[in-house]
């Protein structure tokens, strides 16, 4: 009986190596597989609170984000982007090219091509300000920027994800200052005296064409140059230089009329007798922000003042 005790002894040994190896290897999986849960609970949740920022931040930067699959068409928007548009909240639009009819006419050669440079990987990035229709009927202003995020082995773009940012009150604000600026351009060309605009350190910003006449300085030369360069003045008796009138003004004279015997000596060299008067341009409130000088040539009528003055001595 030996022989069969020692293999008896044998099977029982093997089995217990095999159940305790089947423990470990169950306990092993047991342990990867609680690894694993947990690596994809924090991937769970770093996606949650990734997304969670994302749209902490869509909410605080008040924009509106617009997701196409460019081979299905349709577009994924949040509610921010339909609440701009003043559409009731729609989760997904399924037509990729509808958004033509939504872009003012003026703007959609330019929107187009360079949303198609971008496609087309000619740009990193897609950034345009346009105009898209309201629902109301109106047109609204948004700064458009988008990338393309996924693309397929040819380089083919797969994925354009973007965001609108209404752009619409700081729009009309620039209209309104290009219309203003316009209208004081044309008002300056029209009128018959000579103009000359300054920023606070006295450096020319504009100058009108009477100005231009009597300085001997057409305005590409002369923006940019400090007023005494191009509006040098002196004294008519002693020929001695004049202190620059937009310079008495920023320091401190809020206005400063005209002298006697004043004399301008253009870039030409030619010298006239001028009447000037210089007056600081100033926010409300606020510090200057420039100065306005007006000035006209007064040579004849000086000559005739000097002559009836010498008639009478």
């Amino acid at each position: 009986y030996a022989p069969w005790r020692r293999q008896t002894l044998l099977q029982a040994l093997l089995y217990g190596v095999l159940v305790v190896t089947v423990a470990l290897v169950l306990q092993a999986m047991q342990r990867r597989q609680r690894s694993i849960d947990q690596l994809e609970a924090r991937q769970a949740d770093t996606l949650r609170q990734g997304a969670q920022r994302m749209a902490l931040a869509l909410r605080g930067g008040d924009l509106g984000l617009w997701d196409l699959d460019l081979a299905s068409g349709v577009t994924t928007v949040n509610e921010r982007w339909n609440s701009m548009v003043g559409r009731p909240h729609q989760a997904t639009y399924r037509s990729s090219g509808g958004w033509r009819t939504q872009v003012h006419p003026d703007d959609l050669p330019r929107v187009e091509a360079a949303r198609q440079a971008h496609l087309d990987g000619r740009t990193e990035r897609f950034d345009e300000t346009y105009r898209v229709r309201h629902a109301g009927g109106h047109w609204l202003w948004v700064l458009d920027r988008a990338q393309v995020l996924e693309r397929d082995g040819q380089r083919r773009p797969l994925r354009m994800v973007g965001t609108y940012l209404d752009m619409t009150a700081s729009m009309q604000v620039q209209v309104a200052l290009q219309d203003s600026e316009q209208h004081l351009a044309t008002t300056l060309q029209s009128i018959g005296d000579a103009v000359i605009a300054t920023d606070p350190q006295g450096r020319v910003v504009r100058i009108n064409p009477m100005a231009e006449h009597l300085t001997g300085w057409p305005a590409a030369d002369a923006v940019g140059q400090p007023l005494e360069q191009v509006f040098p003045l002196f004294d008519g008796r002693s020929g001695k230089p004049v202190a620059s009138p937009v310079r008495r003004v920023i320091d401190g004279q809020s206005l400063v009329g005209q002298r006697n015997d004043t004399l301008l000596r253009s870039r030409d060299g030619v010298e006239r007798q001028i009447a000037h008067s210089a007056a600081p341009i100033r926010t409300p409130g606020g510090p200057i922000t420039g100065v306005v000088l007006v000035f006209s040539d007064v040579t004849e009528r000086y000559r005739v003042q000097e002559a009836l003055r010498t008639n009478e001595q």
